[in-house]
């Protein structure tokens, strides 16, 4: 026992002693911290070697990314929360120890009521130190109301940390893909840029020669070298904005966020989008989808049950108890002996306090049951816009695709013409080959952002939907005539 009492006070003396910091404290564990996270954080490279498809970076995304890391933490501590709320419905067992000495002797006599003559000689009926022991098991209706309550509300958090990591990892996506959409765009605008720019290395000779000669007005030569400055200038933004959305792209895959990554640019070769249905369909699969709304159906279930559990605490506490108990003391009769009983208590005090919460609760519910209307109505909203912004952007790239297609056509006669000795002089075709570049530029853009308004509908549905799920929705919302969008 000595040792025991010997190990505790050590300890409580360690945590005291252990238990401050400075503020120099705080700033070397800073320091200590930040150098081991640079350090990992810089081990954490990525292949760049490799070229990227966008599945390639939403999987690494899927498997690295911290932020999504630290919901699959959250649904496993709420795992063991359930656990913990589980072994609370067991009974209590207690089991006391208790040491205590005195300084004198403890004796005692007594008086007579009557006469208030002593009746009986000092005595004493205890030792100077002793010791008891004390087993207790008991067990709680409250306690375990209250517990299995709590369980099921863990089981429900559970439910929602799964909901919340399920809408990490759909934004994600999402935010993965706008990112591969932005390096994709500039990574091509870069390629296309440069090899124009190298086609068109000697152009200042040539502007020389046309100066000497005068073969064309001087304003008319400054303006062709002003489209060679500013092109010059944009290859100076496509590089810039390259270098963010590498950077972005590479934090959102878990990576050291570098500014060096190549991608796959041939998605921009084609149009491939799935099939979606009309935007109607679109609004009742986000609402039987979107995992925002079924944690606040999660949630109104969490307050069901903390309204059973103040209507519980309402109710008359019964408490049964079966307990062991030791003494050493020898002058005891019995020095050992069982015990067992019941005890009941009611606290007609707190009741109205405990009515109060109850009225809370229910007010809850209705806050809980506006909100999920709320966010029904937000959530349509975005779907709407969601599908408005990608039928616009399939508008403005069947467009762009048409003007570039225009111009390419006119470059391929230009350049035949050229090349069969016509009289288009050399600035009138590094001009046309520039005007044909931008407008792959800008359809290539168009692209990208159409990819990418699309991704954005499906995240706003909340998933990738097949046809017969689809037509299975509108089923359960009474209409039974299902009609596919066209692209």
């Amino acid at each position: 026992m000595a040792r025991v009492l010997g190990i505790t006070a050590a300890a409580l003396g360690f945590m005291l002693i252990s238990g401050c910091q400075s503020s120099n404290d705080y700033e070397q564990q800073r320091r200590d911290t930040a150098l081991q996270h640079f350090n990992e954080i810089s081990k954490r490279g990525a292949n760049l070697a490799s070229v990227y498809t966008l599945p390639a970076c939403i999987g690494d995304a899927m498997k690295n990314n911290l932020n999504l890391k630290v919901e699959e933490l959250q649904a496993a501590i709420e795992q063991e929360n359930k656990t913990a709320a589980m072994l609370g419905m067991l009974p209590r067992l207690q089991m006391d120890y208790e040491l205590k000495t005195r300084t004198n002797q403890p004796g005692a006599t007594s008086i007579d009521l009557k006469t208030g003559a002593t009746s009986l000689q000092y005595s004493r009926s205890s030792e100077k130190t002793e010791y008891t022991y004390e087993v207790e098991l008991a067990y709680s209706t409250l306690d375990f109301g209250m517990a299995y309550f709590n369980s099921v509300q863990a089981q429900d958090r559970i439910l929602l940390a799964r909901n919340q990591k399920e809408r990490v990892a759909r934004n994600l996506r999402l935010e993965v893909a706008a990112a591969y959409f932005d390096v994709v765009a500039s990574q091509d605008a870069i390629n296309t840029t440069r090899s124009l720019l190298e086609r068109t290395k000697g152009i200042d000779a040539v502007f020389r020669a046309l100066k000497e000669s005068k073969s064309i007005s001087q304003l008319r030569l400054l303006d062709e070298r002003k489209r060679y400055i500013d092109l010059e200038r944009r290859m100076m933004e496509f590089e810039r904005s390259h270098e963010d959305a590498c950077v972005k792209l590479r934090s959102l895959m878990g990576y050291l966020p570098l500014a060096e990554l190549t991608v796959d640019t041939t998605i921009l070769g084609k149009v491939d989008f799935k099939k979606l249905p009309d935007v109607e369909t679109l609004e009742m699969a986000a609402l039987r989808k979107r995992p925002e709304l079924s944690e606040l159906d999660i949630q109104q279930h969490v307050n069901i049950q903390e309204a059973r559990k103040a209507i519980l605490t309402m109710i008359p506490t019964v408490k049964l108890f079966t307990d062991w108990q030791y003494s050493s003391n020898p002058l005891l009769y019995n020095q050992n002996w069982w015990e067992i009983g019941m005890r009941a208590s009611y606290d007609l005090l707190k009741l109205p306090s405990k009515v109060m919460k109850y009225r809370s609760i229910g007010a809850k519910s209705e806050e809980l049951e506006l909100r999920t209307k709320a966010l029904s109505v937000a959530i349509m909203a975005q779907v709407r816009l969601a599908h408005s912004d990608w039928m616009e952007a399939q508008k403005m790239f069947r467009y762009n695709d048409k003007v570039y297609k225009v111009y390419r056509q006119s470059l391929e006669m230009a350049r035949k013409s050229y090349r069969a000795g016509s009289a288009l002089s050399r600035v009138e075709m590094n001009r046309m080959e520039l005007e044909a570049a931008e407008k792959y530029i800008v359809r290539t853009q168009s692209l990208s952002n159409c990819y990418l308004s699309y991704y954005r509908l499906i995240n706003a549905v909340g998933a990738v939907l097949s046809d017969k799920e689809y037509q299975e929705i509108r089923k359960s919302f009474g209409v039974t005539s299902p009609q596919m969008a066209s692209r």
